[in-house]
C-alpha cells in the first residue's frame, strides 16, 4: 500500500509542473502576438500619417482654389488644348462628369442602405493626370485621390491611388 501512495504522490507533484510548462508556453505565445500586433499597429499609425498628411495638403490646395465647382484650376491652357484635338470640347466637366457617373471606383460600401456617390462641388482636377475628390453615402465621407487618363477614343481609365474615411 505504501508504494502505491508514493506513485499517487508522484503523479500528484508532475501535475502542476505540467501546468506551469503550459502556462509558460502559452505566456510566450501571448507575448510573441502581442508583439506582432504592436508593429502591425505602428505600421498602421504611420501610414495613417502619412495619409493624415496627404489630405491635409489636399485640403490646403482646396481651400486656396475656393468653393466654386467649376473652379478647374489643374487644367492648364496647354492640357485643355491637348484634350480639345481629342474632341473633348469641355475637358473639366468632361472629367467631372465621367467620375460622377462611376461610383464603382470609391473604394468603400455603403452603409446603413446608403449608396455612395462622389461630391462634384468638392472635386478639383489637380493636373492632367490627378483628381482630389470627397465621396460620401450620406453616412461616412471620404476622400480620395485618383489617376486618369483620356484615351483618343475619350474614353477615361481611373484608377484610385488613395482614400481616407473621415
Amino acid at each position: 500500500m505504501q508504494k502505491e501512495v508514493s506513485i499517487m504522490e508522484k503523479k500528484i507533484s508532475i501535475f502542476p509542473l505540467l501546468l506551469l510548462f503550459i502556462f509558460i508556453l502559452f505566456s510566450g505565445y501571448l507575448f510573441y502576438l502581442n508583439n506582432s500586433l504592436k508593429k502591425e499597429l505602428t505600421a498602421i499609425k504611420n501610414e495613417n500619417d502619412r495619409l493624415s498628411n496627404l489630405i491635409s495638403t489636399l485640403d490646403k490646395a482646396e481651400g486656396e482654389q475656393g468653393n466654386q465647382p467649376n473652379n478647374f484650376p489643374g487644367l492648364s491652357d496647354l492640357n485643355i488644348r491637348r484634350f480639345k484635338k481629342k474632341g473633348i470640347a469641355d475637358p473639366a466637366n468632361y472629367i467631372v462628369d465621367n467620375l460622377l457617373k462611376s461610383p464603382k471606383l470609391i473604394p468603400v460600401e455603403g452603409t446603413m442602405g446608403g449608396t455612395p456617390y462622389f461630391d462634384r462641388s468638392t472635386t478639383r482636377i489637380l493636373s492632367k493626370q490627378w483628381v482630389y475628390t470627397v465621396f460620401s453615402d450620406g453616412h461616412f465621407e471620404g476622400k480620395a485621390l485618383l489617376k486618369y487618363e483620356i484615351a483618343d477614343d475619350q474614353k477615361i481609365n481611373w484608377k484610385v491611388i488613395d482614400y481616407y474615411l473621415e
